[in-house]
């Protein structure tokens, strides 16, 4: 398993550097906002660093232009054309919206449509495990249970799984190790 890990820096590239060589990152992925976006190269030896925008759906086809890795949040109605039409790299954050869940199982946002979508098109489907650890005390159970339920189907439709931080602060930064225990 390789360790990589998809940031959100705000200037302070080099201190999100420093903790993924601690925590032994062999990939660090800097994400930014489609407007601030610019191609940055960085000279560093123990660690692949990649560049990417965090785009909108409706920003996801200029974003391929501009950038290699586009990442989109799962917006809820518009996922399916997003993945039909426009594929974005990554899509996240299925998990996180406020919808109630149905009495017999999860209302995890991913269904089998987006798995069968995401692994024609060959999306990968990622965790912000920051977010989970960030999230009321109430809601980490559904959204564990949430998690749970969309590996299985990413499982199923052989879409790949990537757990990483999303972390704004370089303090929310995980070991790929520690947080592998969710997807086994």
């Amino acid at each position: 398993m390789k360790s990589i890990d998809i940031v959100f820096p705000k200037n302070n590239e080099e201190a999100f550097i420093k903790t993924a060589k601690a925590l032994g990152t062999k990939e660090l992925i800097f994400l930014y906002p489609f407007t601030t976006y610019q191609q940055k190269t960085f000279n560093e030896k123990d660690i692949a660093i990649k560049t990417g925008i965090c785009a909108l759906p409706k920003q996801v086809r200029d974003s391929q232009k501009r950038a290699e890795i586009v990442v989109v949040k799962a917006a809820g109605e518009t996922d399916l054309h997003t993945l039909e039409h426009f594929p974005p790299t990554i899509m996240y954050g299925f998990e996180f919206s406020e919808r109630k869940d149905f009495m017999h199982h999860r209302n995890s946002g991913m269904n089998h449509m987006h798995a069968a979508m995401m692994a024609e098109k060959n999306v990968i489907y990622a965790f912000p495990v920051a977010q989970l650890i960030n999230a009321e005390e109430k809601r980490k159970g559904e959204i564990v249970g949430r998690l749970r339920q969309n590996i299985e189907l990413a499982k199923k439709y052989k879409v790949k799984v990537i757990l990483v931080s999303f972390a704004i602060d370089p303090l929310d930064m995980r070991n790929g190790k520690d947080v592998f225990c969710l997807i086994n």
